[in-house]
């Protein structure tokens, strides 16, 4: 479980000057054009798009062939899957968002993001539905994201996948299909006697189709109210709602075991976010050293005492002992829907936060790929400034002196 080694967002950060980072927004992408071509040269006829598909052509499809074409699609296509688990208000949708922005605030990595193509045709309603979700929350709620709002909670009645295509200077091109859906799906149903409620069809149908490898991250917010807000935080409401979260993480994760077949590849990452919730809102001047001094003893006690049944679960998945990995995460100091600028020196630190998921989720994409098959490291870390001749001789005195 030590992810020091391989993710290096545990350990102390160490000391290094960042190029000034340029925010001036990026020119938004017009969605309104009536044929589009994503950089993967797939041409997308739009000139329907604007027509909101009815309710009910969406949902009168068979939802398990449904998630079995895309499955079959993402095979085809390349795409490694990324499923992310959580209950409402866990900060799905603002690691989302977090991951997807940061290629443009970051832009010193000269790695670029685009979105890719449709996974199941948009000749069908279900198909548009989906691409037209997928292409909102890529344009429209990642430019939200980076001009300081944060994402709403997702209240679709389907999940649906963002196709993207990473492409990085100097290593292998990659796509990632990453799952947004609604966190009341997961609630646990108190009032009956199953309890937890079975994934949806079209999860199920991925987790029994795609043979391959996926990411699977089971978000674990470290509270579930807004920490950074003035008013007083009703105590009781947010252990129920941790406590309900907790629950449904044991859910999808037994419906993981009962459900995917071919596990062996699969990669399992255990994320305790709104990490600077876990500082008190009054000492906001400390947060940055807060943020980038964090061992893994430290996050594990944090899952075992507010996620002890979820944590157990995740603990108890029978897979190797090499493919689970927990950390901290940080999508940004967020209050409310409103993302609190960060200040120059924290705005390095929670870069970090990206950087190392990217990084986990390239390694998992290359290892699973059939002409790859390694784990390569997308976003090197940073070297330390070269010492001045000033700072040898002070190291020269210093150990004289001791």
């Amino acid at each position: 479980m030590d992810i020091e080694n391989k993710f290096e967002i545990t350990e102390p950060f160490e000391k290094f000057e960042l190029p000034p980072i340029n925010e001036e927004p990026k020119k938004k992408i017009s969605l309104l054009k009536e044929t589009v071509k994503t950089d993967n040269n797939y041409e997308v006829d739009r000139s329907s798009f604007n027509e909101k598909v009815p309710t009910e052509q969406v949902q009168n499809v068979d939802q398990a062939k449904i998630g079995q074409q895309i499955a079959e699609q993402m095979a085809a296509q390349g795409y490694h899957p990324v499923v992310i688990f959580g209950s409402s208000n866990s900060g799905k949708s603002s690691l989302l968002g977090s991951l997807l922005s940061y290629f443009q605030i970051d832009i010193k990595q000269s790695i670029g993001i685009y979105l890719g193509e449709p996974l199941i045709s948009i000749n069908t309603p279900h198909g548009k539905w989906a691409y037209s979700e997928a292409e909102s929350f890529f344009y429209k709620s990642v430019q939200e994201f980076l001009d300081g709002t944060a994402h709403a909670a997702t209240k679709s009645r389907h999940p649906f996948f963002i196709p993207i295509i990473i492409k990085p200077a100097n290593l292998p091109e990659m796509k990632f299909a990453f799952m947004e859906s609604n966190g009341e799906w997961y609630k646990p149903l108190k009032d009956t006697g199953k309890y937890f409620p079975e994934l949806k069809e079209e999860i199920n149908s991925i987790l029994k189709h795609y043979q391959d490898g996926i990411s699977f991250i089971y978000v674990a917010p470290y509270t579930q109210v807004n920490a950074w807000s003035s008013n007083q935080i009703d105590i009781d409401r947010n252990n129920e709602e941790i406590n309900d979260a907790n629950l449904a993480l044991v859910g999808v994760l037994n419906s993981y075991d009962q459900m995917r077949i071919f596990k062996t590849d699969d990669s399992h990452m255990f994320l305790i976010t709104k990490w600077d919730a876990s500082k008190d809102a009054s000492k906001h001047d400390s947060l940055p050293e807060h943020l980038q001094s964090v061992d893994v003893e430290t996050v594990e006690d944090v899952a075992s005492s507010l996620y002890t049944k979820g944590f157990s679960a995740f603990n108890n998945l029978k897979v190797s002992p090499a493919n689970k990995n927990i950390m901290q995460y940080c999508s940004g100091v967020i209050s409310g829907s409103s993302i609190i600028k960060a200040s120059p020196e924290l705005k390095p630190i929670i870069n970090r936060y990206p950087q190392t998921m990217w990084n986990w989720l390239y390694g998992n994409a290359t290892r699973s790929h059939h002409e790859i098959n390694t784990h390569l490291v997308l976003i090197p870390k940073p070297k330390p400034p070269k010492k001045t001749f000033l700072d040898k001789i002070n190291q020269f005195f210093t150990k004289i002196l001791n």
